[in-house]
């Protein structure tokens, strides 16, 4: 249950795949170079992607889930220098921002309201996400593949409650995954399903964030 709304809030924090930025657009890219078998679907592609995505997010052990992804979807086992593009390809797809969304969150950096980040990504994928330029607008970054745990174990909105070093009821959570929202406010977090940022924005204001 979430804390009552009038508590302050010291803390956004945004999710990052479908949320600030765009899912990947490299499937595609990904199945060819991989060398899944022409019969393969983009339907049965994207299945062989996501069956133990969650396990490459708190491992990031790029050989193994690069491993899994090709027998999944019948393509030769990869070697190093796969696996290395892969990644680099993978990583790339994933860095396409939401406008619309990253608009929101340059109007409450300009509010002065702290801002931070607690996504499920492998650690490669943070690595680069630090690298953009509006990465400086968080205060924290807070990777799943960095620090062992995955959302929505309540393990890691604990982990994001010590790095803010505020209490729970002071953190306003965004995630466009249910349960991601629902582990959030298991914790105290104030979760708000993200369903786009105006309706994001409304749900801010509705809480004393003043953008």
């Amino acid at each position: 249950m979430n804390p009552p709304a009038d508590t302050p809030i010291d803390y956004v924090v945004f999710d990052l795949g479908g949320v600030v930025l765009q899912e990947t657009d490299a499937l595609d890219h990904l199945a060819e170079r991989i060398g899944a078998p022409s019969r393969t679907t983009a339907a049965e592609f994207r299945s062989a992607y996501y069956a133990t995505r969650l396990d490459y997010d708190l491992h990031s052990d790029s050989e193994r889930y690069w491993s899994q992804v090709a027998l999944a979807c019948g393509a030769p086992e990869p070697r190093a220098a796969d696996i290395a593009d892969l990644t680099t390809i993978d990583n790339a797809g994933w860095l396409r921002v939401d406008a619309v969304t990253m608009e929101l969150i340059v109007a409450l950096h300009r509010a002065g309201v702290a801002l931070a980040v607690l996504s499920n990504a492998p650690a490669a994928l943070g690595e680069m996400v630090r690298r953009q330029s509006w990465a400086g607008m968080f205060q924290h970054i807070v990777i799943s593949g960095e620090i062992g745990m995955v959302k929505p174990d309540l393990a890691i909105y604990e982990a994001l409650l010590k790095a803010l070093d505020v209490p729970a009821p002071a953190v306003a959570f965004t995630d466009d995954r249910a349960d991601n929202v629902a582990g959030a406010a298991a914790a105290g977090i104030r979760g708000i399903p993200f369903t786009g940022a105006d309706a994001l924005r409304q749900n801010l204001q509705n809480l004393g964030v003043s953008i």
